[in-house]
């Protein structure tokens, strides 16, 4: 059950990655077609939740690579209307009635916003470009859907080291 569970959750992570937040993701489905911004590859986020100011938390957010591929057709050929024709509660009971059909017990939908930010971190994020993503604003908030491992302060500091290690040799090859 726990491998299908990771492969649940592996396999959303492709579709999610961009807007790691399940609150962002939902309000994707509200999403505006003037909202995106093709050139730079960004959307904006209206009313972002922050506890200290409750109106016009809008932010721009980028959109990555596999995020952008299934938004793109969405936007063909139209100048306006909503990105998705979507509603935020059927997605989320989509998902729902999904993990039971497939038997995954325990598994939801704001648990794809635990993962995403920890796997944009293990990709090498550093934390203010991973709290844009999320849109959390300090660490506290952050810092309970990071779950980083040992494994993960090595691989890091192994990737530090390989980035040094090339340098070096670049600057003593000219």
């Amino acid at each position: 059950m726990a491998i299908l569970r990771k492969k649940i959750i592996a396999a959303n992570w492709k579709m999610n990655q961009t807007i790691a937040e399940t609150e962002t993701f939902l309000k994707n489905f509200r999403l505006e077609i003037e909202d995106v911004h093709p050139v730079d590859r960004t959307v904006v986020i209206r009313d972002r939740k922050d506890p200290r100011e409750r109106a016009r938390n809008d932010q721009t957010v980028p959109v990555l690579e596999e995020a952008w591929a299934l938004m793109l057709p969405a936007l063909r050929d139209r100048s306006s209307g909503k990105v998705f024709p979507y509603r935020a509660a059927s997605v989320s009971a989509a998902f729902t009635r999904a993990c039971k059909r497939l038997g995954i017990e325990d598994l939801h939908f704001h648990d794809l916003r635990h993962r995403a930010t920890a796997e944009l971190i293990r990709m090498g994020l550093d934390l203010p470009r991973v709290a844009l993503m999320t849109g959390h604003k300090t660490w506290a908030q952050l810092k309970r859907y990071t779950s980083i491992q040992p494994a993960d302060v090595h691989a890091a500091i192994a990737k530090a080291t390989r980035r040094v290690s090339i340098r070096q040799r670049n600057r003593a090859a000219r």
